[in-house]
């Protein structure tokens, strides 16, 4: 439902909220930590093609499953990372799962299930990357909805004084 920009700055929120909560103050290296894992799991786009399937296909690859990202944040906490930045990290990546669930879904519980869960609340089909960019320009919903969702992030951003 939410594309790059969205993703972004949904997985900043939940991220600065989290450390909030945590009482923990990320540094600028920190911050764009959390802007590359909230965006994460849309490498999948790269896995893609090796995979020999559609760019659009990408929610079916295992990275857009939170429980593909336990050993990552195991390692992470291992290599030094403290145990609020691993959950701050994982809050930028949730929401961004969070906001493709709202759409087809995802596979929560991949391994073990390949079942989507989500509330398909857009009624996307998936066609080829000109005819997708043509119709989403062109949608007052998706293009209000991550105008919204980025005003907020900035607003935060601003509040928190990471800008």
């Amino acid at each position: 439902m939410l594309q790059f920009p969205g993703h972004i700055a949904i997985g900043y929120i939940f991220a600065r909220l989290v450390s909030l909560v945590l009482g923990y103050r990320p540094l600028d290296t920190d911050i764009l930590l959390i802007l590359l894992f909230s965006i994460l799991p849309d490498f999948g786009v790269v896995l893609a093609r090796f995979y020999h399937i559609p760019f659009w296909k990408h929610h079916d690859l295992p990275i857009h499953s939170p429980l593909f990202y336990i050993p990552i944040f195991l390692i992470l906490y291992v290599v030094g990372f403290s145990w609020e930045m691993v959950l701050i990290l994982f809050s930028a990546i949730f929401a961004h799962l969070l906001a493709d669930s709202l759409g087809r879904g995802l596979m929560w519980l991949y391994p073990f299930s390949t079942r989507f869960y989500g509330l398909k609340w857009d009624k996307y089909t998936y066609k080829p990357l000109q005819a997708w960019l043509r119709e989403y320009v062109k949608n007052p919903y998706t293009l209000g909805l991550e105008l919204i969702i980025a005003s907020l992030a900035c607003f935060l951003a601003f509040l928190m004084g990471d800008i």
